[in-house]
């Protein structure tokens, strides 16, 4: 889960992951597309599942 717990917006978000992250069943989701291509904001006290 991807959660901004500031007070304002996140601008801009990247990840960096120094090896792959996977699901019990084996996928990968750090090629989810929100990790690969940044999230360009997210207002306060939000959240993304990741799957």
């Amino acid at each position: 889960m991807v959660r901004n717990i500031g007070h304002g917006m996140a601008k801009n978000i990247t990840f960096k992951f120094s090896a792959p992250i996977e699901t019990t069943s084996g996928e990968d989701i750090t090629e989810l597309p929100y990790f690969k291509h940044a999230i360009n904001f997210m207002a306060p006290h939000t959240d993304i599942a990741a799957v």
